[in-house]
């Protein structure tokens, strides 16, 4: 499912009453019948305001702004209507895509009142009206998530390509009943409205870096990243976060196509320390490039000139005196090809003493093939856990693309349990999950139960079934704050068994 603003929403209690400097009363929408509605003829602006669902940006938000102060007014969904358009958005080869157009149709309007700005879920006197919309509406969509195509097939490649509809997103605004000002006015029916700008959230605070390495030895010395920066005050220190992304996240490295944003775009991963972590902190998220000369994403996390330079752009962070981070507090995540690329690093021992903290998303150990496992890979393994490294790993029991029995056997490994042992029993089971812990409470296990009946038939995409596992995970507050309680100060020496 989409984790978007119709779900944050509804969390969002009204506003307690405010007193009208008029009439002492608490303000409502106003009646057409009082007083006169303005006459028509303007031309007001508005901001589309997109947010990450899984999947692509959508837009999840239209702020309106008006001349002056509006009343506060916390129920307007009947006063607005919005329809959009997705006009054909062309791939890198200039191909126009059918796929990506959708008809005009209505946006479904969740909910609308005043704010003192652009700001999604702020009900405030002021002088906006924000419509909140819906995420799962067909026409939602931000940016298309395109393919390359193979020219004698017409089949899609494997080469995904970032394509912001900008231009080709057309939509219409139309007011249908009066809201009242702050002076007892009322606005008019016949203004026009007209798209002022377009913002996403969270992702337009990261800004985007090119890395280029001058470490003699690497064959390839170029690292895209995004990074997000708090508003650091005097004397305070700030976790740091390296997310490491899937490999549909990397980028095609063409000319002329900058895709740095990808990572930010495809999933939760890059902004859920910014959205839903306990406190501020520093986001680095990096991105691998592919190279025309070998394999397709045989150039990944795993590769030792990738977690070089990653390391290098973090030991620079740390140089950075401009920068606050605070050195106990580092932690990685990764998903998919980043959990596996999470377990590189921390098998490193030149690199895993950096890492306050863990959280790996369908990484299996790292490990390439478990049938073949040697001993320099299980002896990695169990130094991760010797070192007192607190990890929490997640994982779908159906995942399809990485095995789920990669993540059991290396809670198995940290756990000194013999690899063709079964599991042991769950510290908890639900009907959703199964979750392990270690004694400690250092090494965690949690893996969702396949569930039929979470299907959403609009978009073709399960809950949790499948690979996405990060669609539940990075939205649970409590393993974020979990992740940000760790500290190298308190990490100590673990002896086995678990």
């Amino acid at each position: 499912m989409f984790y978007c603003r119709r779900q944050l929403a509804a969390a969002i209690p009204p506003p307690p009453p405010e007193a009208s400097s008029e009439t002492g009363s608490a303000p409502v929408a106003s009646a057409p019948s009082e007083p006169a509605a303005q006459a028509g003829g303007a031309v007001r602006g508005y901001t589309l305001i997109s947010e990450i669902c899984e999947y692509n940006p959508r837009v999840t938000a239209i702020a309106i702004e008006y001349d002056k102060e509006l009343q506060l007014a916390v129920d307007l969904v009947d006063r607005y209507e919005v329809t959009a358009q997705l006009d054909a958005v062309s791939n890198y080869a200039g191909e126009e895509l059918p796929d990506s157009i959708q008809p005009k149709a209505p946006r479904e309007i969740v909910r609308a009142y005043t704010s003192d700005g652009p700001n999604v879920g702020v009900m405030k006197k002021g002088n906006y009206v924000i419509l909140e919309l819906d995420p799962y509406d067909e026409n939602a969509s931000a940016v298309y998530l395109g393919y390359s195509y193979i020219p004698e097939g017409g089949e899609k490649g494997q080469s995904k390509e970032i394509l912001p509809y900008g231009d080709k997103m057309i939509y219409e605004v139309r007011q249908t009943l009066p809201v009242k000002y702050a002076d007892g006015s009322l606005t008019s029916t016949g203004d026009t409205f007209q798209q002022a700008g377009y913002q996403t959230q969270i992702v337009d605070d990261f800004t985007q870096h090119l890395y280029e390495s001058e470490t003699p030895g690497l064959t390839y010395k170029k690292l895209a990243y995004n990074l997000y920066q708090p508003e650091a005050e005097e004397g305070e220190t700030y976790p740091l976060v390296v997310f490491l992304h899937g490999s549909a996240s990397r980028s095609n490295n063409l000319e002329g196509h900058d895709e740095t944003l990808s990572p930010l775009y495809n999933n939760q991963g890059g902004i859920t320390w910014v959205k839903n972590a306990p406190g501020p902190a520093y986001v680095f998220v990096p991105q691998y490039f592919d190279y025309p000369d070998v394999e397709t994403n045989s150039i990944n996390w795993s590769h030792p000139d990738i977690t070089t330079m990653t390391m290098e752009v973090v030991q620079q962070f740390l140089d950075d005196p401009s920068m606050k981070i605070d050195p106990n507090r580092i932690y990685i995540s990764g998903l998919s090809i980043g959990g596996r690329g999470s377990w590189t690093f921390l098998r490193n021992p030149e690199y895993s003493d950096y890492f306050a903290g863990a959280l790996i998303l369908c990484g299996s150990g790292g490990v390439t093939a478990w049938d073949v496992i040697t001993d320099e890979e299980l002896a990695q393994l169990k130094a991760v856990r010797t070192s007192g490294l607190p990890v929490w790993l997640y994982h779908n029991d159906t995942d399809p693309t990485v095995p789920v029995a990669g993540s059991r056997n290396a809670y198995k490994v940290m756990l000194d349990i013999p690899l063709d042992a079964p599991m042991p029993e769950p510290t908890a089971e639900t009907e959703d999950y199964r979750y392990y812990e270690s004694a400690d409470g250092k090494i965690k296990y949690t893996e969702l139960k396949f569930k039929p009946d979470q299907v959403n038939d609009n978009l073709g995409i399960y809950t949790p079934v499948g690979h996405w596992v990060w669609e539940n995970t990075f939205k649970n507050k409590e393993v974020i704050a979990w992740l940000f309680e760790q500290n190298l100060q308190n990490r100590a020496p673990t002896a086995f068994p678990g």
